[in-house]
């Protein structure tokens, strides 16, 4: 028996037995730890810096989490709300954001080298200096979204909603290799293992000798011709004064632009643009406009387009706005008192301070809006999203 035991094949099987013990015992706290982990997302909303590799998180409301820095390689966030979360430097690569919701996110330096983002939502989202290389983008909303020297070489952008986005700096190609030093005899021999002294020296083309002789007569009046066509005779020349000029004007130079981040619009001159007002009367639309502190009390502005500008003061009193598009507009203290907006959109806008006293709201989407500080008093909300529910 003592000597089965000592057989190499039993000594094997026994060492196997361990090895594997081990393994399990060191895997157990890891997969708590990890567990823990995302625990504490959950509870704290914030885990930045954590280690998430992998983790379950599909459906999962992040909303505003702090995940900076953290590591999400290959995590379940399929369907995940993190609308304004804190993402800048993590990594995100072979993660599944199928339907995620990552609107005015920061993903500043985030690395999402293949990650799914088929129906992603990253309208206004932050995405300077992010890794997209090979990314499929093409069914993603990125309207709006600042990609200020993102790498975009070899991304799918099809289909995808650019709407608005900032792409300046941002690469789209590869870099192009360095072009081929031609070969030489010396380095084909270098090679080869040629001998250098075996290689022919170059030859060189010999200077022109000066001319002596008759050459040098014959080829004196040439030299005397050419130099008087390019020399002028200075008894001949006659000199003639210019006329006084007035003196150029140098350009004004033109104000320092920073080009590393999206430029601000120059503030408004007056309440409400003339221009962008007749726009919208007239056809209805008017995208990235800036009617700041318009009236428009009861026009009729059904389906009307005004997403991405700044309405704020704006007053809209008993309007006509079903089906009304206001994605990411700029609405803060916006009166829309008595006013029709039936399933209106306010996807991600700016609705601080604005009030809806008395205001149909069937059907709207406040989803991503700001309402803090919002007057909801005698509102129609049934079916209404995003808004949050009074007991």
């Amino acid at each position: 028996m003592e000597a089965e035991r000592t057989h190499p094949l039993w000594l094997s099987i026994s060492g196997a037995l361990a090895l594997l013990a081990l393994l399990t015992l060191s895997a157990g706290p890891a997969m708590a730890a990890n567990q823990a982990t995302i625990e504490r997302l959950r509870v704290d909303n914030a885990c930045p810096a954590c280690d998430l590799r992998g983790a379950e998180l599909a459906g999962a409301n992040l909303a505003g989490a702090d995940l900076a820095g953290s590591d999400l390689r290959g995590a379940d966030l399929n369907g995940v709300d993190l609308r304004g979360a804190k993402l800048s430097r993590a990594d995100l690569r072979g993660a599944d954001l199928t339907n995620a919701k990552l609107g005015r996110a920061d993903l500043t330096g985030a690395d999402l080298r293949g990650a799914n983002l088929t129906g992603t939502d990253l309208q206004m989202a932050e995405l300077v200096g992010s890794n997209l290389r090979g990314v499929d983008l093409g069914r993603a909303r990125l309207a709006g979204a600042d990609l200020h020297k993102a790498d975009l070489a070899d991304a799918e952008l099809g289909k995808a909603d650019l709407a608005g986005a900032y792409l300046s700096g941002a690469m789209l190609e590869k870099p192009r290799p360095p072009e081929a030093v031609p070969a030489t005899a010396a380095s084909n021999a270098a090679r080869e293992n040629i001998p250098e002294s075996a290689i022919p020296p170059r030859r060189r083309p010999k200077p022109e000798e000066p001319a002596t002789g008759k050459s040098a007569k014959a080829a004196a009046p040439t030299t005397t011709a050419v130099e008087k066509l390019i020399t002028p005779t200075p008894a001949t020349t006659t000199i003639v004064p210019a006329a006084p000029t007035a003196p150029i004007a140098e350009p004004a130079a033109e104000p320092a632009v920073d080009k590393k981040r999206r430029p601000k619009p120059a503030p408004p001159q007056s309440a409400e643009n003339p221009s962008d007002l007749e726009q919208l009367l007239v056809t209805g639309q008017c995208i990235e406009c800036n009617l700041a502190g318009a009236d428009l009390s009861k026009q009729k502005l059904i389906e009307a387009q005004l997403e991405r500008s700044d309405l704020s003061g704006a007053v809209f009193r008993q309007a006509r706005l079903e089906k009304a598009n206001f994605k990411a507009t700029r609405l803060q203290k916006a009166d829309f008192s008595e006013a029709d907006l039936r399933e209106a959109d306010f996807y991600l806008a700016d609705l601080s301070g604005a009030s809806f006293r008395g205001a149909d709201l069937r059907g709207a989407d406040f989803n991503g809006a700001d309402l803090s500080s919002v007057d909801f008093s005698g509102a129609r909300l049934e079916g209404a999203a995003g808004v949050p529910q009074t007991p």
